[in-house]
């Protein structure tokens, strides 16, 4: 899913960069729901426990707007737009249908030999006893939390979800962001097809068109994201003479809608008629979509291109395959020891179980991009050539 190119274009690196800074918003999002799950019950209906503890902490957390930092579904949004962006992005520039072939052809191994080393990952934490949710549980009082035990956590589970599961029946058992993965497979052929199809562009409204309303049809839950796939594709088709001041003026109108939760300051974008996950998606994928095309038109390169931004993309996918594992073992342990058995106030036990877990999930990632990631890559490279 990231970017790997010493030819890369700026922009190129800078949508690598976003998509770093994506993923940790990802990892902030499981962070605070596991933690403080009334930071986000304005997104999220059953998120929290009757007895969940809201203070001062959480109004911060769910301030109004400001929140859409760590939404997880406008970050997910962010790499279905970059997705669609990027892996039709040379097909569109040569016409060579070799190219979409081979992504094709690889794209399940792309992302399966990362996610299949994810599940395995989870089901050794798991079966070493080291994931501490029961006791974080008590604690927190997170119904996301409660929704995270691994009900079979058998070898064969844990093989036929890394092999199959996850990306073509969409299965979460050892890792709630699996439920993206199947998404991401399906729009990836989806585009391919629809590009492949499109080409060259005089059709490509009505098949546009005809995209829109077959994936409304056929996915009525999941629409928004499939039609995050197809922005991502006509990104380049927008006019590209927009000043630097325009591009920065349309960061406010992405973060309001990234922000749409049931907090009364987004009434006036509940006049669509759809139920409120939908209208969370679908202002999701709107916001995800003004912030790539402001990063692809040179918005905020300068932060993007720079080394630890940059580091994040690189990592960005293993960054959020491996994330929520560290935060359910390490992130709790250390929060049940701090403020469990110790004593130690809410906050700065959720500081520490910070300083732990997101430094270990960062050394994971880097060891994870590098040995399993890239060999993947390679791999699939291979069997297209």
């Amino acid at each position: 899913m990231a970017l790997h190119s010493t030819q890369a274009q700026p922009k190129d690196l800078s949508a690598q960069g976003l998509r770093g800074i994506a993923a940790l918003s990802v990892f902030f999002a499981h962070f605070f729901v596991c933690f403080f799950p009334l930071g986000l019950a304005d997104y999220y209906d059953n998120i929290a426990m009757p007895d969940a503890f809201h203070g001062v902490i959480e109004s911060a957390i769910g301030t109004p707007v400001l929140s859409a930092l760590w939404n997880g579904q406008f970050a997910v949004c962010i790499f279905f737009v970059l997705s669609g962006h990027v892996l039709t992005k040379s097909f569109r520039s040569t016409g060579k249908a070799d190219s979409i072939r081979s992504l094709a052809f690889r794209r399940y191994l792309r992302l399966g030999f990362p996610i299949f080393f994810s599940v395995m990952l989870s089901w050794v934490i798991c079966r070493l006893g080291w994931l501490h949710i029961d006791d974080a549980l008590r604690l927190t009082h997170s119904q996301w939390l409660a929704a995270r035990e691994i009900h079979d956590a058998s070898l064969w589970a844990a093989l036929k979800d890394g092999l199959y599961g996850v990306i073509l029946l969409g299965h979460t058992d050892f890792n709630t962001v699996f439920w993206t993965m199947r998404i991401e497979f399906i729009g990836s052929m989806l585009i391919f097809s629809y590009a492949l199809i499109a080409y060259p562009d005089h059709r490509r409204y009505m098949l546009a068109l005809i995209y829109l309303v077959l994936t409304f049809l056929l996915s009525p839950d999941m629409w928004p994201f499939y039609w995050a796939f197809l922005i991502g594709y006509h990104l380049d088709d927008v006019p590209s003479r927009i000043p630097s001041w325009g591009l920065w003026a349309l960061v406010p109108v992405a973060v309001y809608l990234a922000g749409f939760n049931s907090s009364p300051l987004f009434a006036p974008l509940r006049a669509i008629p759809l139920n409120e996950s939908i209208l969370l998606s679908f202002y999701s994928t709107a916001a995800g979509a003004l912030i790539v095309f402001c990063v692809l038109r040179g918005m905020g390169h300068g932060f993007l291109l720079s080394r630890p931004v940059q580091f994040l993309g690189r990592v960005s996918y293993p960054l959020y395959l491996t994330h929520c594992p560290i935060i359910l073992s390490t992130g709790c342990y250390t929060y049940v020891v701090l403020h469990g058995h110790l004593g130690m106030s809410r906050a700065l036990a959720a500081i520490a179980a910070l300083a732990v877990s997101l430094p270990i999930t960062l050394i994971v990632s880097a060891y994870f991009e590098r040995w399993i990631d890239q060999p993947g890559i390679r791999f699939g490279k291979w069997l297209a050539a």
